[in-house]
């Protein structure tokens, strides 16, 4: 179960909906992808992406900004390597990564 969170924009709610229906479905993988996607989406949401493109420093920013206060040893690189890793490349890792 995904920690208690304040109201979404729709799109949002749908996503983690399908994120949870993933995970009690034992779809692992397919939950852990998207759930990696979020800082993508929340970075771009907070950009004009009609003159740029949501870049490494948007998401690892993004993560500083609301991921790593709470989450303390996992840093805002560690969630853009495991990301990289699991979409790219379909693996729980990275040549850059601590995990």
């Amino acid at each position: 179960m995904l920690p208690t969170r304040r109201a979404l924009p729709p799109a949002l709610e749908s996503i983690f909906a399908q994120i949870e229906g993933a995970y009690a479905n034992r779809l692992y993988y397919m939950a852990v992808a998207v759930t990696l996607t979020i800082p993508d989406i929340c970075a771009g949401a907070e950009l004009d992406l009609a003159t740029t493109n949501v870049k490494k420093t948007h998401f690892v920013a993004w993560c500083e900004a609301y991921l790593t206060p709470q989450y303390g040893q996992l840093t805002a690189d560690d969630v853009y390597h495991l990301r990289g890793g699991i979409i790219h490349t379909g693996i729980f890792g990275h040549r850059d990564s601590r995990f």
